[in-house]
């Protein structure tokens, strides 16, 4: 997962916090910073825009406003905030497992409590087995949560879990609804 995963809060300035799992990007922060010197641009090169990162096999789901010092509120000052996603360079969704093991259930206060710490992630479901599902046009990116009943046996039972959208030209995460069936779908790609 490329955004940042904290279990205790801090800017940047103040250390960084503390990363749950420095064998995901957490663990590479000079090259994590390199990515986010080129997504905003420079007096030489201009901002890269409408980037979407798609992660998986982290046996979670995850939707995050990707943003180089979450815990920082000052927005003028390279940092972040939360409400309008100002601060927010690019978006990230990070698709579940289909039959791996789930990594907890705590009825959700786990959940709860990575999102208070971390407010740039947007959605967290560290129970749930599925997949996610991408939707994209010119005008927006959707990614979609669908978890499956069970895997112990066989079952076509799934439901719909969340969605979470970003707009042409936007670098932050919105709720979305599920989307329709396109009337004209592309072919697929060949077997």
């Amino acid at each position: 997962m490329f955004a940042q995963l904290k279990l205790q809060a801090q800017t940047i300035a103040e250390g960084g916090g503390l990363y749950a799992n420095a064998d995901q990007w957490d663990g590479y922060q000079p090259a994590r910073d390199r990515l986010y010197q080129v997504l905003r641009g420079d007096g030489s090169h201009p901002a890269v825009g409408n980037v979407v990162v798609i992660s998986g096999d982290a046996h979670s789901s995850w939707a995050a406003d990707l943003t180089q010092d979450p815990s920082n509120s000052d927005v003028a000052n390279g940092g972040y905030d939360p409400g309008t996603g100002a601060g927010s360079h690019a978006v990230e969704f990070v698709g579940t497992s289909v039959t791996s093991p789930m990594i907890l259930n705590t009825g959700g206060l786990a959940e709860s409590l990575l999102r208070s710490i971390n407010p740039h992630l947007k959605y967290v479901d560290l129970s749930r087995r599925g997949y996610l599902l991408i939707d994209a046009d010119t005008t927006r990116v959707v990614g979609e949560w669908w978890f499956v009943n069970t895997v112990s046996r066989r079952d076509a039972g799934q439901s719909f879990a969340s969605a979470f959208q970003v707009l042409d030209g936007g670098h932050h995460l919105v709720p979305a609804a599920q989307t329709g069936a396109r009337a004209n779908p592309p072919a697929l790609a060949p077997a």
